[in-house]
């Protein structure tokens, strides 16, 4: 489906959890490491090109320069590099992180760039990758339902398009949607299944519908009969990329690759000074939220502006524990 008209874009907005200080003592304590050495560099090993990747380590590069002048950062194409043993290392890709896990199992590194579903993939064959940071490119559902919620206050019914990656959040999404007030109706596909069959009769039956990334090939082919469907039906679709809303979806909440920047800098910056930092997956801090105008107009809902949203999103969010 071809664009529908502008998109407006909300400022990436950073959501800060505050911790009592004993809570805090107790969460720094199950991190580990030791402060890197004097003069340690940061090397960034990027396998495969990519202009988000670019996008993500300059971010870093910037934001770094200013947390912490006196570091240098190298970008690294192969493993043949002779990092020093209190240089830091940064992956960007699934494929850096798998490579450089194979090669150095034992050395820590933060990971960026990936999805959840790599990193359990790769944990799965990999155990102490859990030992590792990682910031992940996903938007936790929650987001995604509460998104839906603050868009569409009167809205009951809420489809729920899920693929066969994805179908491990339903129980998840599933509770969530009922928490904030939606009738759930799902719709899980499998590879061989025929989307027209599965989705036509689901975006008629809902006032809204909400999809969760999957793999690349599935999101693709279920975005074209999705928003063709959904617009015939008058049903707005709240998805999770930008790249959905400039082909019609109403709204989508995601992270960008200078949010990623930005948060691994921050990441490093502790890591640098304190020797700590998290072990594991997480969800970045940030995010963004894309609405099209055009698709709203033709629908007849009305968008509130960026700070009725982000509001509206907040209060959502502290509505789904």
């Amino acid at each position: 489906m071809q664009a529908l008209g502008d998109q407006r874009e909300r400022r990436p907005r950073r959501r800060w959890r505050a911790l009592p200080r004993l809570l805090l003592a107790c969460v720094l304590s199950l991190a580990w490491g030791t402060p890197a050495a004097l003069g340690a560099d940061i090397h960034v090993l990027i396998t495969r090109e990519s202009s988000y990747y670019v996008q993500a380590v300059d971010s870093l590069r910037e934001h770094l320069a200013v947390l912490n002048p006196s570091v240098e950062t190298e970008i690294d194409t192969d493993l043949n590099t002779d990092w020093e043993p209190g240089d830091l290392l940064v992956t960007v890709g699934s494929d850096a992180m798998a490579r450089l896990r194979e090669k150095y199992p034992h050395r820590a590194a933060l990971h960026l760039f990936i999805t959840s579903d790599s990193w359990l993939r790769q944990r799965a064959v990999d155990p102490g990758l859990a030992e590792n940071p990682a910031l992940v490119l996903d938007q936790p559902p929650r987001h995604l339902v509460a998104l839906t919620r603050a868009l569409l206050p009167q809205a009951r019914t809420l489809a729920i398009v899920l693929g066969p990656i994805s179908r491990k959040h339903l129980e998840q999404v599933h509770g969530e949607a009922e928490k904030a007030g939606f009738e759930p109706l799902i719709g899980a596909l499998t590879p061989d299944a025929n989307p027209l069959a599965t989705l036509s009769p689901l975006v008629e039956a809902t006032d809204a519908a909400l999809v969760l990334p999957d793999s690349a090939d599935f999101n693709s082919a279920v975005a074209r009969w999705l928003l063709q469907l959904s617009f015939r039906a008058r049903t707005p679709v709240i998805a999770f990329s930008r790249a959905y809303v400039n082909a019609g979806a109403l709204a989508s909440v995601f992270v960008t690759p200078e949010d990623i920047g930005r948060e691994a800098a921050s990441l490093l910056d502790r890591w640098l000074k304190t020797g700590e930092y998290p072990r594991g997956m997480q969800y970045p801090d940030s995010y963004s939220i894309a609405t099209n105008p055009a698709v709203a107009k033709a629908l007849d809902i009305e968008l509130p502006d960026d700070a009725a949203l982000e509001t509206r999103f907040e209060s959502a969010l502290e509505a789904l524990p």
